[in-house]
């Protein structure tokens, strides 16, 4: 079972992100301030059955306003979306490489652990896909994470970047 206040927890981390990275006096200034696009995924690594690959939303958990004669909306003014994947769908090919684990030793760098990351999955062989799709790294990323590696610890994944 997913925890279902994921979608909050998600967008807690990312508020908490954002005012990290941009400078307070720009806030109220006229001119936007360009921020990072976030994706938001779970693994789900549970025994009971679940869905290959499901959406999480922030709004299941908002209360209904009906009952204040409000009519109900389909787009709430606030929503989260998180991409929820079930791992056992993959065959365990995340869990295996320990690649949860490495996620969890990185908060920091976001960028760089999510590039040593994707390194690390395909020297152990998991594939270019999946590794694409959990970190989110771009083709041109990956392809320099291969080539800038020594070939020998890729074996044929170096062939698999589309």
């Amino acid at each position: 079972m997913i925890n279902p206040n994921m979608a909050l927890r998600l967008l807690i981390y990312i508020a908490r992100v954002y005012e990290k990275i941009i400078d307070d006096k720009k806030i109220y200034a006229s001119k936007p301030i360009p921020l990072p696009r976030p994706e938001f995924f779970v693994l789900y690594n549970g025994v009971s059955p679940y869905p290959d690959e499901k959406i999480l939303k922030l709004s299941d958990v908002f209360e209904s306003v009906a009952s204040l004669g409000i009519p109900e909306t389909e787009n709430p003014s606030l929503e989260l979306e998180a991409r929820v994947i079930n791992n056992l769908a993959l065959q365990g090919e995340v869990v295996d490489c320990a690649f949860v684990g490495k996620v969890r030793e990185r908060e920091e760098g976001l960028e760089e652990g999510r590039e040593e990351i994707a390194r690390n999955a395909l020297a152990e062989g998991v594939p270019v896909e999946i590794v694409q799709k959990i970190t989110g790294l771009d083709t041109e990323t990956v392809r320099k994470i291969i080539t800038q590696s020594p070939h020998s610890i890729f074996g044929t994944n170096e062939l698999a970047v589309r």
